[in-house]
């Protein structure tokens, strides 16, 4: 779920852009709070903060 709205977010359909944002945020979060060992989960959360400017956190 957070990757489809990742998706949508960072290929910026605009008129969509701050709900996709915290969406894909939202969803990595729940994802992470039940298997944090989930590469893929993992990586969207990094890629999210990358795009929000979180570096320390992105790393």
């Amino acid at each position: 779920m957070s990757l489809s709205w990742f998706n949508e977010w960072s290929c910026r359909f605009w008129d969509r852009f701050e709900e996709a944002s915290r969406q894909s945020y939202v969803h990595a979060h729940r994802a992470l709070d039940r298997d944090d060992s989930d590469a893929m989960v993992n990586l969207v959360l990094g890629k999210a903060q990358l795009y929000r400017n979180a570096f320390e956190q992105a790393g």
